[in-house]
């Protein structure tokens, strides 16, 4: 496990959302990255 990934996004008036993830290869990390953001921005969005 040595390919990290952050991915932020930013929308105004409302808090970051960040997802940090690390896997062996670096398309692993992105699609579990991804796979956290739509989690939070489902989260956010049933708010």
């Amino acid at each position: 496990m040595n390919k990290e990934v952050i991915i932020k996004v930013s929308e105004p008036q409302q808090p970051e959302i960040v997802a940090n993830k690390t896997a062996d290869t670096f398309e692993e990390a992105v699609d579990n990255a991804m796979e956290a953001l739509e989690r939070q921005l489902a989260k956010r969005k049933d708010k």
